[in-house]
């Protein structure tokens, strides 16, 4: 009897979760059809000319994308007033590929204050108190310059309806046309993003010109971005190129319909970053303990885009902060409907797709805890597999339809459900790339005209999509449980990083690779000195100390190093010894973010003690690698494990490093 009831409670709660689950996708499947099968009216901003709010454009940039040219074009395109635009295009390096092509813009353009910004150029004062997101890190100072207060991020690789920037302005500054009520302005708005897979299959990769694409481009572990071989099979031009196929799936049907219905209800932040504008003004000051109480007074990082260099996911940070910031007379977030930010895709294997799934998804863990956890049961096969069992199960189902509770008929009712859900994902994928919504003109490039193309590339045949669609849907699971359940670290635009959960005041953290080995040498160093019994832990509270502040001015972010005095580094010696103590845990992911900074392991060992102390009695100077090199076979003869872990770790790092960090390893 108990085992029964529990069944059947199983089964409610199944049934409940896959109803629900339904009608959120119903939702956005109306939205889509309802706002995306018309172009959206002309926008009443640019009709005020002179009068037109300024808005500055920044697109920051990496490495060559498909078509980065007619991308980067259609801001400058913009029915929007000349001057009332402004265009900074941001580049980490000179001698990125993409530098050309953006001065190549610039010089096409000459009517418009556009400039290209280098993020090499930037002094060391001026990058001062950045964290390493590589993306904010590159708009920093575009941000900063920004003469208007309404500021638009465009990310590189999506091309932009020219009517989107007015009706962006008109939506996040209220404006409605004569003789309709007025509405309240918006904190921030955004577009829907789509992706095009431009490769065609059954063409060489010498015929497909469109994939140009950089190593940069999506650099992710796995990424093989390279075309396939002139003379490559069907299965080998699936593996090099099928990924594009398989995101621009994932983007047209399970991400549209939900982007889609929670925006409709307007119940949460729901963005991705691909196009937002929002107010300088008003992300300056939510960032401002001074001015947001939902801050900790205590946050001394610096205001606007900057607040967010130590976090990864930096535009769904934007854009809740801003949603949980309470501005009087404005709404929170408003999505600008008939406008798409469509990316065109080439060149993407199917590695390179799971690898951004799984940067995605263990991403979104540590913001939106919740709703990762869930996610696996929003997609088709196991949304099925729970409606299946419970209209198996409950016996309303089998008195009420005749549906019969057996193994059969249970793998029936999944095959209906998967195959209705496959057809409605087939009717939103098929609306979104019929271009509907987009005011097609001259300058409107191949990928972003749907249906209205000559060649009708994207009027997908079935014997390509249904492939494709169950590709997605296969692959939904298995990479959900290597991004949420089997690790942590991400690899983004060349960088590697681990995301975690930090202080309440700063839940989305990283720290660079080098940080992974620094703390397999912190752990044998540990086990090494608990069973040697060098030191014994010191819980007076003056040995956990450290003074933050002044460590956080003494850093250098190009070398990630610190000088510390040898008090200071004895300190956070004893932080690092006892980082399992729950007490500590706080302070030492604070110390970490702001300053990744490595301790001078030779300093646990009396034989370099004496070494680090004799060139400097009150700072640590010299590099640590090199002492350790010098000294390696004096440390611990006796334990051969850690010698191993020791020595594999000191080679990687000198087989990489040019330079060196005083005290500290480099990064």
């Amino acid at each position: 009897m108990a085992v029964t009831l529990m069944i059947n409670l199983v089964a409610t709660v199944c049934l409940i979760w896959s109803c629900v689950v339904v009608a959120v996708e119903c939702i956005g499947m109306g939205a889509v059809f309802r706002y995306f099968s018309h172009t959206p009216p002309p926008a009443l901003s640019p009709k005020l000319q002179q009068h037109a709010p300024h808005v500055t454009v920044i697109r920051p940039v990496k490495g060559l994308e498909p078509h980065l040219y007619e991308c980067i074009a259609s801001t400058f395109r913009q029915e929007y007033p000349v001057d009332r635009l402004s265009l900074r295009l941001c580049v980490d390096d000179r001698s990125d590929s993409a530098y050309p092509v953006l001065q190549q813009v610039v010089d096409d353009f000459p009517q418009f204050d556009a400039q290209v910004l280098v993020e090499a150029d930037c002094s060391k004062e001026e990058m001062k108190g950045l964290g390493p997101n590589p993306k904010v890190r590159n708009i920093s100072k575009a941000y900063r310059e920004a003469q208007s207060d309404i500021v638009w991020v465009v990310d590189c690789n999506v091309w932009i309806p020219r009517g989107a920037a007015g009706r962006m302005v008109d939506k996040l500054m209220g404006y409605t046309k004569d003789g309709q009520i007025a509405r309240k302005p918006y904190k921030f708005v955004h577009q829907m993003p789509l992706v095009v897979d431009i490769v065609q299959y059954g063409r060489s990769a010498t015929q497909d010109s469109e994939a140009l694409l950089s190593s940069a481009s999506e650099a992710s572990p796995g990424a093989d971005t390279r075309r396939q071989p002139k003379d490559a099979g069907p299965l080998k031009q699936i593996q090099c190129q099928g990924g594009g196929r398989l995101d621009e799936m994932f983007m047209a049907t399970t991400h549209a319909k939900f982007y889609g219905a929670i925006n409709a209800v307007a119940v949460a932040p729901c963005i991705v970053g691909k196009s937002n504008m929002f107010r300088k003004s008003q992300l300056n000051q939510a960032t401002d303990p001074a001015r947001n109480p939902i801050l900790p007074q205590d946050d001394i990082r610096p205001a606007g885009v900057d607040y967010f260099s130590y976090n990864i996911c930096e535009d769904h940070c934007i854009g809740d902060i801003l949603w949980r910031t309470d501005f009087p007379g404005y709404n929170n977030h408003g999505i600008v409907w008939g406008d798409l930010a469509v990316q065109p895709m080439a060149g993407m294997s199917v590695s390179a797709y799971i690898a951004r799934r799984v940067r995605w998804l263990r991403a979104r863990k540590w913001t939106v805890l919740a709703a990762t956890l869930v996610e696996p049961g929003v997609e088709s096969l196991l949304c099925g597999l729970a409606f299946a069992f419970a209209t198996t199960t409950l016996k309303w189902f089998e008195a009420t339809f005749g549906i019969p509770r057996t193994w059969s008929a249970m793998g029936a009712v999944w095959l209906i459900f998967v195959t209705t859900w496959m057809m409605a994902d087939r009717a939103v994928h098929s609306k979104l790339h019929s271009a509907q919504s987009i005011d097609v003109d001259e300058h409107t490039p191949h990928f972003a005209r749907g249906r209205f193309g000559p060649s009708k590339a994207h009027a997908r045949p079935l014997y390509e999509w249904i492939p494709a669609w169950l590709g997605r849907e296969i692959l939904a699971m298995p990479i959900w449980t290597w991004a949420v359940l089997l690790g942590d670290t991400v690899n983004w635009r060349g960088s590697t990083f681990r995301v975690r959960w930090g202080l309440v005041k700063k839940p989305f953290q990283l720290s660079m690779t080098f940080y992974a080995i620094v703390m397999e040498i912190i752990d044998a160093l540990s086990a090494f000195v608990n069973r040697i019994g060098f030191f014994e832990p010191i819980l007076h509270p003056e040995a956990l100390q450290v003074d933050y502040i002044a460590l956080q001015e003494r850093f250098d972010h190009q070398t990630w190093g610190v000088r510390m005095s040898i008090a200071e580094l004895e300190r956070f010696r004893y932080l690092l010894h006892l980082e399992k103590l729950p007490l500590l845990d706080d302070v030492r992911a604070d110390y970490k973010v702001r300053l990744d900074v490595v301790v001078d392991f030779g300093h646990l060992f009396h034989e370099l003690k004496d070494a680090i102390m004799s060139q400097d009695t009150e700072n640590v100077s010299g590099s640590t690698l090199k002492v350790l090199d010098q000294r390696r076979d004096l440390l611990c003869p006796e334990d051969a494990a850690f010698r191993e872990i020791l020595n594999t770790a000191i080679c990687s790092h000198l087989a990489t490093t040019s330079r060196t960090v005083e005290g500290s390893l480099e990064g």
